[in-house]
């Protein structure tokens, strides 16, 4: 469930602002503000679809006769008709991260589905696995040894016995578990898939889990996916996941600044404009434009 919604600084004078207030009261901006507070929590997509006008005027908190609420809604472009219900206008532009929340969900309960079984597994071999190396592994003091020492020196580190370099690491496994968990959420989304979890991608993966959490990499993961699917955003290289850890995560890692940063021309309303002099189509090395320095050129 969504947590939270994006609200632009343009809207504090906002034309469809100042009009409703003109047509329903001063309160005008509570209501419409809860109204967008209860569609993101039950309509994250922002169709309203079975609320009926009662309905609506229920999720704003409005008191005062339904039609006339939605009505107003309606005359100010906020509210759309869509078929037989109503749909919010330009929601999913506005509200792309409430809007993706049933997605990130799902990919989010798949993750841990996959390191719950991965992990399962693990634990169902431990046993077994610890069993045969104590057998075969375990190095045996004859009695007389035990009783009367031999003075003879010690042997070699090299010739000591270490059962326990074979024995089943839990550190070792969740490490694991940690990359496969990463390298099959990659897959799910569909950019580049990887047949096999190779040495120059687990390294890649080392190095992010260095500096991140399990949880913000498949985060950056998931907004890297969404910002390649939009239709709303420029952005559209594809990285395979090695290429995506080192050139891509600290740019996705954020959803508000990588859709802020990818967003397609608007023509003004405080979003960054596009640079109509960039390629289609980028390079690797060019693939994410200098943010920075984009808005020094745009003042």
């Amino acid at each position: 469930m969504n947590s939270d919604i994006r609200l632009a600084v343009t809207f504090k004078g906002h034309r469809k602002r100042k009009k409703l207030r003109l047509l329903i009261g001063d309160n005008a901006t509570d209501y419409l503000i809860d109204l967008w507070l209860s569609a993101a929590q039950d309509r994250p997509d922002g169709h309203l679809s079975g609320w009926t006008d009662i309905d609506i005027a229920l999720a704003a908190g409005w008191e005062g006769d339904a039609t006339k609420f939605v009505t107003a809604l309606l005359d100010c472009e906020l509210l759309e008709q869509n078929g037989t219900g109503y749909k919010l206008h330009d929601w999913e532009e506005h509200q792309p991260w409430a809007c993706n929340a049933a997605v990130r969900s799902e990919n989010a309960r798949r993750s841990a589905v996959i390191g719950w079984e991965r992990r399962k597994a693990h634990a169902e071999r431990m046993p077994d696995a610890c069993g045969e190396h104590a057998e075969s592994n375990a190095q045996r003091m004859p009695k007389e040894k035990i009783d009367a020492p031999s003075p003879s020196p010690s042997p070699s580190p090299r010739n000591v016995i270490h059962p326990q370099k074979d024995v089943f690491s839990p550190i070792q496994e969740t490490e694991s578990d940690d990359k496969r968990l990463i390298f099959d959420h990659w897959n799910a989304q569909k950019i580049v898939e990887h047949r096999k979890l190779t040495d120059p991608i687990k390294r890649r993966i080392n190095g992010a889990l260095a500096n991140y959490k399990v949880e913000e990499i498949v985060q950056a993961i998931d907004n890297y996916a969404f910002i390649l699917a939009s239709p709303l955003h420029f952005f559209k290289y594809k990285w395979t996941l090695a290429d995506f850890l080192m050139r891509g995560l600290d740019k996705f890692m954020d959803r508000r600044v990588c859709d802020a940063n990818y967003k397609k021309d608007t023509g003004g309303n405080g979003r960054i404009q596009v640079d109509r002099r960039r390629p289609t189509e980028p390079t690797p090395e060019d693939a994410t434009p200098d943010y920075g320095r984009r808005l020094v050129g745009a003042a």
